[in-house]
């Protein structure tokens, strides 16, 4: 840890920890600025200051050492080549730039639970192309199409809260949706019918399940977000279903997230999606927590095990 002078130490004798909560400079909203509040505040109620940083004030070039850097940085952004420079400078991110990464790209997501063996639907990954514009040759979505049955979810391998998500029930309808996105990386997986319009988010911190809802899409949808019209409901999930999130989690390395489990034959868990930075304002206002100030409890506990004694 950096060192402190007298006058920057606190009644105690100790240097007051700061964190840098790192964000998007170009996305702006009223669901993120209460994201973002909540946490400052959560940490402040802690004696730490996190202090708000976006990724375009982060500018410097290789090479060039951080002034007065932070204890931890709380990442809450998807600029994986930002998190990086981060880390190579030495400093701790909640989640990791890797994690982040994969929980981020979809595709990258699925390879990762099929190294560990965690339930998830069978997935095929779009054909790298090199060009901007549409594939020259769709054919292969012909194979796609045996291998996994119609109909299918098509997803954009990025993206947040079900907006690029869609359930294509004919080949023209999977030609439709590339054309009209013809500079997207696609993924293909199985559709899984008996979690139409449900799942269940789970959330975890630490290794362990902190948070569980079952959410409920909107009348006629078939996903189950709530920002897309659904709704959440408190629910004590079955052991299986906190095993499956918990091995998903521990796979991809992450200190916390939110695990979406959709409901496969028998009931059994399928993981759908895990959100790395997941949206937990919703989940607090079902269930009546404050997920922010768990999260900073786990950051502060997890950066004091790892900074040796500054006094």
């Amino acid at each position: 840890m950096r060192s402190a002078t007298p006058a920057q130490r606190n009644s105690a004798g100790t240097v007051p920890m700061t964190g840098w909560l790192v964000v998007n400079a170009f996305l702006r909203s009223a669901k993120f600025e209460e994201i973002y509040a909540r946490l400052i505040r959560a940490f402040s109620l802690r004696g730490v200051r996190l202090l708000r940083k976006t990724n375009a004030e982060l500018l410097f070039p290789s090479g060039t050492p951080i002034f007065n850097p932070p204890d931890f940085v709380l990442f809450w952004d998807k600029d994986i080549p930002l998190a990086r420079r981060l880390e190579n400078a030495g400093l701790r991110l909640f989640n990791s730039a890797c994690a982040i990464e994969d929980c981020d790209d979809k595709a990258r997501t699925a390879a990762v639970l099929e190294k560990h063996g965690v339930s998830h639907p069978k997935t095929i990954s779009a054909p790298l192309k090199f060009e901007t514009g549409p594939y020259r040759n769709d054919v292969f979505l012909e194979t796609v199409a045996e291998q996994l049955k119609l109909p299918l979810i098509m997803k954009e391998r990025t993206g947040s809260f079900g907006a690029q998500v869609h359930l294509a029930q004919t080949p023209e309808q999977m030609r439709r949706f590339l054309a009209e996105r013809p500079q997207t990386a696609w993924l293909f997986q199985e559709y899984v019918g008996t979690s139409f319009g449900r799942d269940v988010r789970i959330q975890t911190l630490g290794g362990q399940v902190v948070a569980a809802a079952a959410r409920f899409g909107a009348p006629g949808d078939f996903r189950s977000n709530v920002t897309a019209g659904g709704r959440m409901e408190p629910i004590k999930p079955p052991r299986v279903f906190c095993e499956t999130a918990l091995a998903a989690v521990r796979a991809l390395n992450l200190d916390f997230a939110g695990v979406d489990l959709i409901y496969g034959e028998g009931e059994m868990p399928i993981v759908c999606e895990v959100n790395s930075n997941a949206h937990f304002v919703n989940l607090d206002n079902a269930l009546g927590i404050s997920f922010e100030e768990m999260l900073a409890d786990h950051v502060l506990a997890e950066t004091r095990r790892g900074k040796p004694d500054s006094n």
